[in-house]
C-alpha cells in the first residue's frame, strides 16, 4: 500500500511513541507529525530536558537512515496490516471528535467496516453464562443494522463478537499491538481478522499495559453510536468506557441485574444515573427507529408458547418448561432445538433456557 508523506511521518512518530502521552505533547508543539520530522532539531532541547536524550538520539538517527521507514512499511505489509492514518479517507469521522484522536489505526481485516454504522457492546470477564448466551443473540440481531464494536477479552467482549461474526460485521479494538495478542484471545482474534476487523492504535510489538486499556476505551466509546454494558462491577473498564461515551454525548444502555449480583452492580448504577434499561435487542433497535427480523409466520403455536413462557419467567430448566407446557421431554426438546437454531431461545447451561 502506498502512503503519503504525512502518513509516513505519523508512522515514524508512532514507532517510537505509540500510546505515549509525550507523543501528543510533541504534536501540540509541532502542529503535526510531518512538521515534527522536518524540524526535529527544534525539539531536541525539550526532549533532552525531559530526560529523553536516548529517545532523541534514536529518533534523530532514524531520520538520517533511509532504510528505517522502508523497514517499517515492510513489516506492516508482511503482517497484513493496513495503517489508516488521520489523513486517510478511511479514517472514521467519529474519532475526530476526541481530544486526542489516534494518529494511526493499525488494521487487519475489512477496513470498510470503519465507515459503517456502528454500535458498541462491552462486558466484563466475569459475565454470567446466561448473559453470554443472551449477548450472542442480541448482537446477532443488532448487526443487521450496525457493525458491532467491542474489545477482545474473554467473557462479555468475546460473546458480543461471536454473535456478530456470523454476519462478518464486527470490529474488535485492541489494547495492544497485533503481535502481542494473548493466548486467551488468539482464536477469536484470528476469526475477527478473517471475517471482521481488528484495530489498534498501538504499534505491532506494543505490550498491553494498565494505561493502554483505558486509552483504548475512548475509541470503543467514540466509534459506537451508542454503548451497551452487558455486565460491569462497581469499578471496571466497562464503566470507564460507558462514562467516556456519556462525555461524548453518546447513548448508553445497560442490562438490569438482581440486587447482590456483583457482576451487574455497575450496570444498575448506570441505570440509576440515567442509562437506558435494556433487556432485548428490540430496546436498542426501537430507540433508533429500526426494526429487527419479524418472528417467522411458520412458528408453531407450541413454539410460541415456549417463547412466551420464557419471556415471562426468565431462565427455566427443561423440566420446568415441560411442567408449564404439559408436554413430554422428547417433543419439547425438539422444539427447543429448532428455536435455538433460529436464535429465538438460548441454552444457558445445565439444560436451562431463556428467550432472546
Amino acid at each position: 500500500m502506498r502512503y503519503e508523506k504525512e502518513e509516513i511521518a505519523c508512522l515514524w512518530l508512532d514507532s517510537f511513541l505509540g500510546g505515549d502521552a509525550l507523543s501528543f505533547r510533541l504534536l501540540e508543539m509541532a502542529g503535526d507529525a510531518l512538521s515534527l520530522a522536518v524540524n526535529f532539531e527544534k525539539f531536541s532541547a525539550y526532549l533532552i530536558k525531559a530526560g529523553k536524550e536516548c529517545l532523541y538520539n534514536n529518533m534523530r538517527d532514524s531520520l538520517r537512515a533511509k532504510s528505517y521507514v522502508k523497514n517499517l512499511l515492510g513489516e506492516l505489509e508482511r503482517e497484513g496490516i493496513t495503517a489508516v492514518t488521520k489523513y486517510s479517507p478511511d479514517y472514521p469521522e467519529e474519532l475526530t471528535h476526541l481530544k486526542h484522536p489516534p494518529s494511526v489505526l493499525y488494521c487487519k481485516g475489512n477496513i470498510r467496516l470503519l465507515q459503517e454504522r456502528k454500535f458498541t457492546v462491552v462486558g466484563s470477564r466475569r459475565t454470567g453464562q446466561s448473559v453470554l448466551k443472551f449477548a450472542e443473540g442480541l448482537t446477532k440481531a443488532l448487526c443487521e443494522h450496525f457493525t458491532i464494536v467491542s474489545g477482545i477479552a474473554d467473557g462479555g467482549d468475546q460473546a458480543a463478537l461471536s454473535g456478530a461474526l456470523e454476519r462478518e460485521n464486527c470490529i474488535s479494538v485492541l489494547p495492544f499491538g497485533h503481535k502481542r495478542v494473548p493466548a486467551s484471545a488468539i482464536a477469536i482474534y484470528r476469526e475477527v481478522c478473517q471475517k471482521g476487523l481488528a484495530v489498534t492504535e498501538f504499534p505491532l510489538d506494543f505490550r498491553p499495559q494498565k494505561f493502554s486499556f483505558l486509552v483504548r476505551n475512548r475509541i470503543l466509546a467514540a466509534l459506537g453510536e451508542g454503548t451497551l454494558a452487558l455486565s460491569a462491577g462497581k469499578r471496571s473498564g466497562v464503566l470507564n468506557t460507558c462514562n467516556q461515551a456519556l462525555e461524548l454525548g453518546k447513548d448508553v444502555f445497560a442490562l438490569p441485574y438482581a440486587p447482590g449480583v456483583e457482576s451487574g452492580a455497575g450496570c444498575n448504577e448506570l441505570i440509576k444515573a440515567g442509562a437506558f434499561l435494556c433487556d432485548s435487542a428490540e430496546d436498542i433497535l426501537s430507540f433508533y427507529g429500526l426494526e429487527g427480523k419479524k418472528e417467522s409466520e411458520e412458528t408453531s403455536e407450541e413454539e410460541k408458547e415456549i417463547i412466551d413462557i420464557l419471556k415471562e419467567s426468565g431462565e427455566l430448566h427443561v423440566y420446568q418448561l415441560a411442567e408449564r407446557t404439559g408436554r413430554d421431554i422428547d417433543s419439547l426438546g425438539a422444539d427447543l432445538i429448532m428455536l435455538e437454531t433460529e436464535g429465538k431461545v438460548v441454552k444457558t447451561g445445565g439444560n436451562k433456557y431463556s428467550a432472546v
